[in-house]
């Protein structure tokens, strides 16, 4: 990219937010034995099946990928895969965006480099946290500028309180970081409308786009500015997600609206409250025939989970079948 000087220190130039829409957080998946390599054959087909179902881009190596559990060569190769198995199936311009998180400015800008030569068109950072109580709004933002100062590719914030031992970014914080000619966008995975609706009005969504974390509030969400959403759930509903969003923005018969946001709303419920990545995981397994387990030590699901995911889901699966 071009380069432009921004306070003494070179940046990329301006760059566009991610396009409006909703993107499928991918699961990562594991063969079945006790090793739990990458599954890559898998893999691919999970992405083209959620590609085909009218994902606007793929979120690579978030939360639901299990990045934590990901070494470095286990993340390239992931990218790789995915990316090479889109161009084969003829999604060539799908966005990609790829977790690049990590609790160093040094390794973060490693793996948004290595990112960009797998074949990502954005990264998605989560702040650092291991040093909470370092972790003043100073350091936060000095980490994200040093970053984005490096990386080859845009960069989005993921902001999840629950996996950063409650680092909550302010809206006030956000702005801050929005003003950044790198940094594109943000996901509120704390599930803050207000927060939404504080930064909307005071960003232009072709340079900042603000993008919800769950699908359980897709439309309030839209009502309150947000481009989209990159939700759990469209691993195993994509065409549903997909079609409440293509709905709700399309100012379609309100009735309708409601019908599949119930419907997506109680389906995130219940994964969330039987684990995310178990949850998730066995339901892909049970009524699409893959999917498999978390990479230990996330334990496998119980029999009273499984029995939750089978009756649970069965309604948003035959509604998915339907369309």
């Amino acid at each position: 990219m071009t380069q432009i000087e921004t306070n003494g220190v070179v940046a990329a130039a301006p760059s566009h937010s991610p396009p409006p829409g909703i993107y499928a957080p991918v699961i990562t998946i594991f063969s079945k034995d006790k090793r739990q390599d990458l599954d890559l054959e898998a893999q691919a087909g999970h992405a083209v099946r959620l590609a085909e179902a009218g994902m606007t881009g793929l979120v690579i190596q978030g939360s639901n990928g299990e990045a934590a559990h990901l070494s470095h060569d286990e993340r390239s190769h992931t990218v790789r895969t995915i990316k090479a198995a889109l161009d084969d199936a003829g999604y060539p311009d799908l966005p990609l965006i790829v977790g690049t998180g990590a609790s160093s400015v040094r390794e973060t800008i490693q793996l948004c480099k290595q990112a960009h030569i797998d074949g990502g068109n954005y990264v998605i950072i989560l702040p650092p946290c291991y040093f909470m109580t370092l972790m003043t709004e100073a350091a936060l933002l000095d980490f994200f500028c040093l970053v984005a100062d490096e990386s080859p590719l845009p960069v989005l914030i993921y902001n999840f309180p629950g996996v950063t031992q409650g680092t909550d970014l302010s809206s006030e914080t956000l702005l801050k970081l929005a003003k950044h000619p790198n940094i594109v966008g943000v996901k509120l995975t704390c599930g803050n409308i207000g927060k939404m609706s504080r930064i909307v009005p005071e960003v232009d969504r072709d340079e900042f786009a603000v993008f919800g974390g769950t699908v359980d509030a897709l439309v309030p969400a839209l009502a309150a500015g947000s481009s989209g959403a990159i939700g759990g759930l469209c691993n195993v509903a994509p065409k549903t997600v997909a079609r409440l969003y293509n709905l709700a923005t399309g100012g379609s018969d309100k009735k309708e609206v409601g019908k599949i946001q119930k419907l997506v709303a109680d389906a995130d419920a219940l994964v969330t409250k039987l684990g995310v990545i178990t949850g998730t995981k066995y339901a892909l397994e049970y009524f699409y025939d893959y999917g498999g387990e978390g990479r230990r030590p996330i334990q496998p699901p119980s029999q009273e989970c499984k029995r939750l995911v089978e009756v649970g889901f069965k309604p948003i699966v035959e509604y998915e079948r339907s369309l």
